[in-house]
């Protein structure tokens, strides 16, 4: 999910985005979902690291570590290896969404399939950030929360992919924070929101964009590769 302060309400509007009220009183807040883009990640370890899960009888949080590290190892690019995700993306996601994996090899590994998740990802994040700056909207940072902002690679393929720094707050549940300060606000521990975003500014870790010579032409190649990875598939009887 994107979120986002525009600079005026013309701007949110031609953006597509959901508007809302901000906190901030004249400011607007602006949503737009990429549905369940992250539960491809969950679908490889149920499917793919399976056997790992068996072997090992680790806690969940100890297959992402795995996947993390396997995705590390296998480096920009995934060697080739290109990933629609399985449900939601730029376009929105209605009905049973058709993805999955192109360019698969021989020589592709658990690690290659991990990276090219995560890059796919990325890559339906910097089409919907080019479709909003198109229409006005400005995108010069990002700031990552959630599970995926916990991954020591993936806010960093994020950042490669999309050209744009990417901010992670020490704290990375938004939500829970987000009510926290506003209560804060409200009893006098904060002056105002923008102290409290100060607060939170000063305790982050930010990434700065590389690996352009492959994540650039990636983005390319994955517009091009997109028609032919997703589409709308009726339901089938097992």
């Amino acid at each position: 999910m994107l979120l986002a302060v525009p600079e005026d309400l013309e701007v949110g509007r031609r953006s597509g985005m959901a508007l809302s009220c901000h906190a901030v009183p004249g400011r607007w807040g602006a949503i737009r979902s990429l549905g369940a883009v992250g539960t491809s990640l969950d679908w490889l370890i149920d499917n793919v690291w399976a056997d790992h899960a068996a072997a090992t009888s680790e806690p969940r949080s100890g297959f992402y570590q795995a996947v993390n590290a396997a995705a590390a190892r296998s480096g920009p690019g995934a060697h080739g290896l290109i990933f629609r995700p399985l449900a939601g993306g730029h376009a929105g996601s209605f009905g049973v969404a058709q993805g999955g994996f192109l360019g698969l090899m021989l020589t592709h590994g658990r690690g290659d399939l991990s990276r090219a998740v995560m890059e796919g990802v990325a890559c339906e994040l910097r089409w919907a950030l080019d479709e909003i700056r198109a229409a006005g909207m400005l995108v010069d940072a990002l700031t990552m929360v959630g599970g995926a902002a916990r991954s020591p690679i993936w806010p960093q393929i994020v950042a490669d992919v999309t050209g744009v720094s990417v901010a992670v707050p020490a704290i990375t549940e938004a939500a829970s924070w987000g009510a926290a300060v506003l209560a804060g606000i409200g009893v006098g521990v904060f002056e105002g929101v923008e102290s409290a975003g100060s607060a939170v500014a000063a305790r982050s870790q930010r990434l700065e964009p590389g690996n352009q010579a492959v994540c650039g032409p990636l983005f390319e190649r994955y517009r091009l590769l997109w028609p032919s990875m997703s589409g709308q598939v009726e339901k089938a009887a097992y």
